[in-house]
């Protein structure tokens, strides 16, 4: 991964768990993103928000279940405020990040298939996914450089998790 800043990149869940968890292998944002392909090459950190949009959640939530992928816990959101951030707890990490990848492409093009590629104008290309153990951080919009103490963190668990997906 380097000795040199890492970014971040914060996404809403079930997102990030999707790319940590499921092989969501292309984060799809608009045509601003264009500004990002000096992330190409470099390692980008995933980040949980800390907060959820229960209408886009449900929505994608339902999405990933109809596709048949698991989602853990019993994560539905309902009506009550208190109740739907009690289930998304549950079911997914918040705040922290879960995840380290490889940012292979920037571009309004498809640059491979994908069953992920959205919509959207940009598709940020991710590889070499590799789950860590969850690191609370603040995140923030855009790209954004991980505090030295987050970074230095951060490659210890990198280290960590590589070595045990090779054993």
């Amino acid at each position: 991964m380097g000795s040199g800043l890492i970014r971040g990149l914060t996404l809403h869940e079930p997102w990030a768990y999707a790319i940590a968890h499921l092989g969501k292998d292309v984060e799809n944002r608009g045509v601003h993103a264009l500004a990002w392909s000096f992330l190409e090459g470099n390692y980008l950190a995933i980040h949980s928000a800390v907060t959820i949009k229960v209408g886009d959640a449900r929505d994608a939530i339902d999405f990933l279940r109809d596709e048949g992928y698991p989602i853990p816990g019993t994560f539905d959101p309902v009506t009550d405020e208190a109740l739907k951030w009690k289930e998304a707890k549950k079911a997914f990490s918040f705040g922290c990040i879960v995840a380290v990848a490889r940012v292979e492409a920037v571009t309004g093009d498809d640059f491979r298939s994908s069953f992920w590629r959205g919509d959207d104008d940009v598709g940020i290309w991710l590889s070499d996914v590799v789950t860590i153990e969850t690191l609370p951080c603040k995140g923030f919009q855009g790209t954004w450089v991980l505090p030295r103490d987050v970074g230095r963190e951060l490659r210890v668990r990198y280290a960590d998790a590589v070595k045990k997906k090779e054993a």
